[in-house]
């Protein structure tokens, strides 16, 4: 400190004034040193402080200081600590420097009792900003002298935090507001607890292991951006991990719409899977959010959440495989350009589902149950809804044909306006009765009750254009037939079981 006026303080002297002093240099002897940095009073003439350790294992603790402090733990397995139980991390004012020398140093922030927001934290190899000082002071660290860091945030204001790729391991736990978390490619062991809040957990990527708990509130984890204005890859994910929503309503996000190689997706109650990829995986998560690749052709096996799953398929051809007895809540389908074809499988619709087709040529199926089904397609233009098949109803944009698979029971079919939707392959698998399709003449309207008796399996219409054109059927004998009534170019033909 050449040309700097300095008082430099040795270990065992006791009461040394500091006064007019421009910096304070503090250091341990040998052993195991502890410093402890806690006042905001102005010293006249001191502009920084120094606290220099030894080869032993050194504490250093920092409640409260209003002046630069430079901590040096030198050799041996230092602990930095920095926080009161009063005030957090608010009256840490003071730029700080850490150098924590070699052995195994760890670095802990607490700001659980601050009294303000942490709007804007940012956290690197190099340091922190935005955390200490009611977030106007900055924390640096040496290279290659940090060994861990824990952060405590704010437990009674909103955290916003992003952290950069550490290099070693992180610990951060936030409190009961809304806090919104962003994990940059984890290369490091790392722990997330969140508090009670409506919290969301950005995670850009991960190569080693993670450990991630929301807790309370309906919370968002998401996997690489939560928007598809960010399109995101999961290829960034090298290794597969489960985390734990708690208690809430919870939403798992799944952004691959960057990717472009074409992949098969499998999401279950208990995480998605990606052909190539790896299992990302959840407990007590609610719904979850999948955003397919921009191009090339993709396949969604989808099984339901409680609250309802989202899927959308970018610009390639996308099959949709959904078994749509599992799902709940509210769900959403959108197939986007190219040509789609949306799937619904097991026994009936569940819950309520949409559909957005896009451009290209779409076409969905849908079942029904096991039981006596009542099935209603209505349609306008591209729009349009098919209910009955279960307790959900589907409705549709987009779409330009359909097929329903009435399951077994008694079943009954009815088609109103059938404007520009090609309705084909309405299986009724036979159980008894007599297998009747009616209409009437001129309406756009028709009905089909009780399936064929054996050995017919299925019947099939066919309805385009703005009237009824066509019905088919099979007539392996005069027994099996599907008899037509009078209706406008109503025809009866073959049907190929398909």
């Amino acid at each position: 400190f050449a040309g700097t006026p300095t008082v430099q303080v040795f270990d065992g002297v006791r009461g040394v004034s500091v006064a007019r002093k421009t910096r304070v240099v503090i250091s341990g002897g040998g052993g195991t040193d502890s410093f402890s940095l806690d006042t905001t009073a102005a010293v006249p003439g001191v502009t920084a402080f120094d606290l220099i350790g030894s080869t032993g294992v050194d504490a250093f603790t920092v409640k409260a200081v209003n002046l630069p402090v430079s901590l040096l733990g030198d050799g041996g397995d230092d602990q930095f600590t920095f926080g009161s139980t009063t005030s957090g991390l608010d009256k840490v004012t003071g730029a700080i420097t850490i150098n924590g020398g070699t052995g195994t140093n760890a670095v802990s922030f607490n700001d659980a009792a601050s009294a303000t927001a942490n709007a804007a934290v940012t956290v690197s190899s190099t340091g922190i900003t935005g955390l200490t000082g009611n977030g106007a002071s900055v924390v640096s660290f040496v290279p290659g002298t940090v060994s861990s860091l824990a952060i405590t945030g704010a437990s009674s204001f909103a955290n916003t935090i992003a952290v950069s790729p550490l290099g070693f391991p992180l610990s951060l736990a936030t409190g009961t507001a809304a806090d919104k978390i962003t994990l940059a490619a984890v290369g490091a062991a790392a722990t997330v607890i969140t508090g009670d809040g409506a919290d969301s957990v950005q995670i850009d990527g991960l190569s080693t292991g993670l450990v991630l708990f929301v807790q309370e509130g309906d919370d968002t984890v998401s996997f690489n951006a939560p928007s598809l204005a960010t399109p995101g890859s999961l290829d960034g994910f090298t290794t597969g991990f489960t985390f734990d929503g708690g208690t809430g309503t919870d939403t798992a996000i799944f952004n691959d719409a960057a990717d472009t190689t074409g992949n098969a997706y499998a999401l279950s109650s208990a995480g998605l899977t990606r052909s190539g990829g790896v299992a990302l995986g959840y407990t007590n998560v609610e719904s979850a959010k999948v955003y397919g690749g921009g191009s090339g052709s993709y396949t969604f096996a989808v099984m339901g959440l409680s609250a309802g799953v989202t899927v959308v398929d970018g610009a390639g051809n996308g099959t949709f495989n959904i078994a749509g007895d599992t799902l709940g809540g509210t769900n959403s389908f959108q197939g986007g350009d190219g040509k789609d074809t949306f799937q619904f499988e097991g026994s009936g619709l569940a819950a309520a589902t949409t559909i957005d087709a896009g451009p290209g040529i779409d076409t969905a199926t849908v079942r029904g149950t096991t039981g006596d089904d009542s099935i209603t397609i209505t349609t306008t233009a591209l729009t349009g809804s098919i209910a009955g098949a279960g307790a959900g109803t589907l409705t549709y944009t987009g779409l330009e044909s359909a097929a329903v698979d009435s399951g077994n029971g008694s079943n009954g079919l009815t088609y109103v306006d059938g404007s520009t939707l090609t309705l084909s392959y309405v299986y009724v698998p036979a159980t008894a009765g007599s297998g009747k399709l009616t209409g009437t003449a001129g309406t756009k309207e028709l009905s089909i009750t009780n399936p064929q008796t054996a050995p017919l399996r299925q019947a099939c219409l066919v309805v385009g254009g703005p009237s009824l054109s066509q019905t088919r059927h099979t007539a392996a004998t005069a027994r099996n037939q599907v008899t037509a009534v009078a209706m406008s170019t109503f025809a009866s033909r073959e049907c190929p079981i398909n």
